[in-house]
């Protein structure tokens, strides 16, 4: 039976001496004879209790998410589209504890190809973060793992929405290349916190800790697809055949080929040479996903999705996609106008 207790704890973050003692408790609790003219328990009422205590227990250790993931996901996106984020998104509620610092998955908000997890870092001492520019801050090697085998790519930053608690927001973006993110379960590591001087450009750790927490991806994909029939677009690599331009209050995503590059994009092809590394400017891959994308909203602003772009492209048969997330910022599909890819605009309709 002890084990059993065990075993029921097994997924809450507590020492080995905190469940013995709390086991020990409760087979205690089991022996004690019921007094008389007392209302009977149920057989099962160990079991229960020891869910119960669990259950509590978890609460306390922010195991529990009990907001909507718009107010998780204010700092990060503001409040001006709490109703978007409500209906795509979803809240989380997984924590772990290391050297004083509580790490919780809040919510978690994507599409088809990207997504967006915030968390939450929280002080167990009470005590405010001190930290003059939250973007400074920065995780060892942080990694958010989808079971995903392609090629991804994203960003992270840290937000300090009120200076003066003990709490920081985290927030980890993601974007699949090939494929889709896929739905289930995904793992997030997260060691050392470490800081960033930009006066000496020097790396320094500031609390050293490793968090790892297990969270369900599971939300609504609120994409839509602008094109009805590929659509020819000319760019620096050639005139491209855009076979896939998707739209979400989250981000984008734009797919095609080449027929042919044009002649210099061809001589960078024939004379490339793969190295480690950043990607070189000159790179004919970088040329294939040159692609001018624009949104145009209702109001008139427009916004540069170039700008939040990544990708990837395949020499072989010449394919590229381009796509990322927005940083900071949702977008409701009924206030965008359109989206232009290289000299063809597409309406925007929501569906």
């Amino acid at each position: 039976m002890n084990k059993e207790y065990k075993d029921m704890l097994s997924e809450l973050h507590f020492s080995e001496e905190q469940k013995e003692n709390m086991v020990d408790r409760l087979m205690r609790a089991q022996l004690e004879p019921v007094q008389p003219k007392k209302r009977r328990r149920p057989i099962g009422r160990t079991v229960a209790a020891i869910a119960a205590v669990a259950a509590v227990m978890s609460m306390g250790a922010g195991a529990v998410y009990s907001g909507l993931a718009s107010d998780a996901f204010s700092a990060i996106f503001g409040t001006e589209q709490t109703e978007i984020i409500d209906k795509i998104g979803k809240p989380l509620g997984v924590s772990d504890t290391d050297a004083g610092i509580t790490v919780t998955a809040d919510a978690i908000l994507g599409d088809e190809h990207n997504l967006n997890v915030v968390f939450t870092l929280t002080k167990d001492d009470g005590s405010s973060w001190d930290v003059t520019d939250a973007k400074t801050l920065s995780f060892g090697e942080a990694t958010v793992s989808l079971n995903h085998l392609g090629g991804s790519h994203g960003g992270a930053w840290f937000v300090d929405e009120d200076p003066n608690d003990n709490q920081i927001q985290y927030v980890e973006q993601i974007t699949v290349d090939d494929g889709s993110i896929p739905m289930g379960s995904a793992k997030a590591s997260m060691p050392d916190l470490t800081v960033y001087d930009s006066q000496t450009g020097d790396v320094q750790q500031v609390i050293e800790g490793n968090w790892n927490l297990r969270f369900d991806v599971q939300y609504e994909d609120s994409s839509v697809e602008l094109l009805t029939d590929p659509v020819q677009v000319v760019t620096d690599a050639g005139t491209a055949t855009v076979t896939e331009v998707r739209l979400s209050p989250v981000g984008f995503r734009v797919s095609g080929y080449y027929e042919a590059f044009n002649a210099e994009t061809q001589q960078m092809a024939d004379n490339y040479e793969a190295t480690s590394g950043r990607e070189p400017d000159d790179s004919p891959f970088r040329r294939m996903r040159d692609v001018p994308v624009v949104m145009t909203l209702k109001n008139g602003e427009t916004v540069d999705l170039g700008t939040y772009a990544g990708g990837s492209a395949n020499m072989s048969d010449r394919s590229f996609t381009l796509s990322g997330c927005y940083e900071s910022a949702i977008y409701n599909l009924d206030d965008v106008e359109s989206v232009t890819v290289g000299d063809v605009t597409l309406p925007v309709t929501a569906q």
